[in-house]
């Protein structure tokens, strides 16, 4: 009884490990539907942590609203950002 429940976690643990290992190789970060495709060339935006929004560097708040930090469009993206005017930054 207890050689079966050992081979039964054994056979478990390697599913789960096959798995895991399937599923980082085959990660990608989700874009948000209907944005803009980023280049690595993205321009640096102001990100407030509190509103879910970014800023351009042409607005007024830009580096203003806190809580807040710095980083490029691309990166705001993939964290679930949005623009503050729907529209992404130019380049």
């Amino acid at each position: 009884m207890e050689r079966m429940f050992l081979l039964i976690l054994g056979i478990l643990a390697l599913l789960v490990g096959l798995i895991l290992f399937s599923a980082h190789r085959h990660w990608h970060p989700l874009t948000p539907a209907g944005a803009t495709p980023v280049t690595k060339k993205d321009p640096q935006v102001w990100v407030n942590t509190r509103s879910g929004f970014y800023y351009c560097a042409d607005s007024k708040v830009y580096g203003k609203l806190e809580p807040g930090k710095y980083m490029r469009q691309d990166e705001a993206l993939q964290h679930g950002y949005r623009p503050f005017l729907k529209e992404p930054c130019s380049r």
